[in-house]
């Protein structure tokens, strides 16, 4: 069940971060908006390693806090540029799917279900 979520969750990673990467390419984009795609690509950078290493109890409160601030970075592009809403959009649903992975990995943690 969780390596299910976890390949599942890593493929939405890495979409994100093609996208991110792409956007961060973009003539002319501002230094702040330039300055947020570059902290979204390394924290799905980060996330990403994570999620390879699967050391499930380190990392539980840290992917949801990356999950987090990954949400938060989201909506600022959406606000700023309509341009990148498809990138928005993509790093949106990995955060998402970061979100429900460690709530699933935190229950089936607490359950005993995995160490």
């Amino acid at each position: 069940m969780a390596n299910t979520e976890i390949m599942a969750t890593l493929a939405k990673v890495r979409s994100a971060k093609v996208a991110v990467n792409q956007a961060r390419t973009t003539a002319g984009l501002s230094p702040t908006l330039s300055t947020v795609l570059d902290e979204i690509f390394i924290t799905l950078d980060d996330v990403e390693n994570k999620l390879i290493l699967q050391e499930i109890r380190a990392w539980i409160g840290q992917i949801t806090s990356d999950g987090n601030k990954l949400k938060i970075l989201a909506s600022q592009i959406q606000s700023a540029i309509t341009s990148l809403n498809q990138v928005a959009t993509l790093v949106q649903d990995a955060a998402t799917a970061i979100g429900v992975l460690a709530s699933a990995l935190a229950a089936a943690f607490s359950a005993g279900l995995i160490h």
